[in-house]
């Protein structure tokens, strides 16, 4: 896995230096673990402790015009305790509004477009680290985009060589 992300963040970095250099160093594993066990996230987190032990987030300012790693897409890649702290808020919108208690506790986002839909990792050990659209303009919330966390990041080095979209939103 860690080849898949290093390609990507050369792919990234023929593509979009400036955001390149604003690639946050990664987490250590262990701390990684601890702030997933802290938000009291379980399951298959083998995933999001291999993203964001690669990087932690970038680090973006007004000035920088594509904030995502992926070309043409609004989708941010933010630190580690903000996405566990959406995880988190996802399960408290769960008590309010009926379509987000299919999304609770079930997915970790991994990135953001700024306001309701995330990019997230099914945490269900059994299954094969499907990544999913939590979108809460719908109901129901989720779509899924990659039977893999692997195809996404594929998907994503393939999108900055080519300045196209992720393949599941062409």
């Amino acid at each position: 896995m860690r080849n898949l992300l290093d390609a990507l963040e050369n792919a990234i970095r023929r593509h979009n230096p400036v955001l390149a250099g604003r690639l946050v160093p990664g987490l250590s594993p262990e701390k990684t673990q601890k702030i997933l066990r802290q938000f009291k996230v379980a399951g298959n987190v083998r995933p999001i402790v291999e993203l964001f032990s690669w990087k932690d987030g970038t680090n973006v300012d007004p000035s920088v015009e594509r904030k995502s790693l992926f070309p043409q897409s609004p989708f941010m890649f933010v630190d580690l305790e903000m996405m566990a702290s959406h995880f988190r808020e996802l399960g408290v919108w769960a008590k309010y509004q009926q379509k987000y208690r299919a999304v609770a506790g079930k997915y970790f986002p991994l990135f953001w477009n700024g306001s309701t839909k995330w990019i997230a990792l099914d945490l269900n050990p059994q299954a094969t680290s499907q990544v999913v659209l939590i979108d809460g303009d719908n109901d129901p919330p989720v779509t899924t985009l990659y039977a893999r966390f692997e195809d996404l990041v594929q998907s994503a080095i393939d999108a900055n060589n080519n300045q196209t979209k992720l393949n599941a939103f062409e």
